[in-house]
């Protein structure tokens, strides 16, 4: 059984967002959320991997452990064949023996910090983004992943992922943009697989950002008779939407709805237990209204489905 790439992109990226919900440790009376992994699970890191990780090894070392929890062949720090003293952030099994190269990389234009410090520029962050003589800038793992000798097999996948912080005044789409379709060529570009962007729960003018880009190639590739755009716009994936809970704790036990649609809460002992109920609530009522739709279409003969984007 094969998986495409673009689902296990799409996992990764509801996988990251999932690992900001359950680092709930509190610094000054604030969750920090994800930008704190590799505090939330110092002890379990300490215990498996014999090291200390700092925080994008350590988001990496969490999606390693979740994707292997839903069924995924994956490994994490993993040497490319061709250069043994440069490893690869995440290589996960598509199944046939294909295999998706995915480079991580974390980035931050503005943040709000747990102490209530607000940091609204972060003079790095150019240099962070697009240094082609730094090694470990964003734009830098792109041009890894398509480097000449690196040992990777034709057949595999490649693919970044980038996660951001920004401000809702001052995001940072336009940047990340412009360095991605500047990266493309006749033979090759970078297509977006998966998207999401939610509220830093640590200041309501904050958000976090995760984007996924998938390499395509050759035959696949821009045709020399359109342009970026056009590639773009033909080949983009529309993703469902996120969606928002709302929850609290009541006594010993953590409510919480979605905001969105009617009819979904639930609870649970922990925080993380009630947001994995809610998603459980959540992919039950998708489902069922999914079921009650083409019923009642069906009722009066042929129908057509069509895509919306909100």
């Amino acid at each position: 059984m094969t998986i495409s790439p673009e689902a296990v992109l799409t996992v990764v990226a509801d996988v990251i967002r999932e690992i900001d919900a359950d680092c709930a440790s509190l610094i000054n009376g604030v969750e920090c959320g994800i930008i704190n992994t590799d505090g939330e699970y110092c002890d379990q890191i300490e215990q498996e991997v014999r090291k200390s990780l700092t925080l994008e090894p350590a988001i990496v070392w969490q999606v390693q452990k979740r994707l292997q929890a839903r069924g995924f062949e994956v490994d994490w720090e993993h040497s490319y064949p061709g250069f043994k003293s440069q490893e690869c952030d995440l290589v996960i099994g598509l199944g046939s023996k294909k295999l998706l190269w995915l480079e991580v990389k974390l980035a931050s234009k503005a943040w709000f910090e747990c102490s209530g410090k607000i940091v609204l520029k972060n003079g790095s962050y150019n240099s962070y983004l697009q240094n082609d003589k730094r090694s470990h800038s964003f734009k830098h793992d792109f041009k890894k992943l398509t480097k000449e000798g690196t040992g990777i097999s034709s057949g595999d996948e490649k693919a970044v992922c980038l996660i951001g912080f920004d401000r809702l005044a001052d995001p940072m789409d336009q940047e990340i943009k412009k360095i991605v379709e500047d990266l493309a060529s006749v033979n090759q570009i970078w297509t977006l697989a998966a998207e999401r962007h939610w509220i830093d729960r640590r200041h309501k003018d904050f958000q976090i950002n995760c984007w996924t880009w998938m390499l395509k190639t050759g035959e696949r590739g821009l045709n020399s008779n359109e342009s970026t755009k056009e590639f773009q716009d033909k080949t983009a994936i529309v993703r469902p939407a996120t969606y928002t809970a709302v929850i609290r704790q009541d006594g010993d036990w953590w409510i919480g709805w979605v905001q969105e649609v009617s009819g979904v809460n639930s609870q649970g002992a922990t925080r993380a237990e009630l947001l994995d109920n809610l998603r459980e609530a959540l992919d039950e009522a998708i489902e069922m209204n999914r079921r009650d739709a083409k019923d009642a279409a069906t009722t009066s003969g042929a129908f057509e489905e069509v895509e919306l984007v909100a």
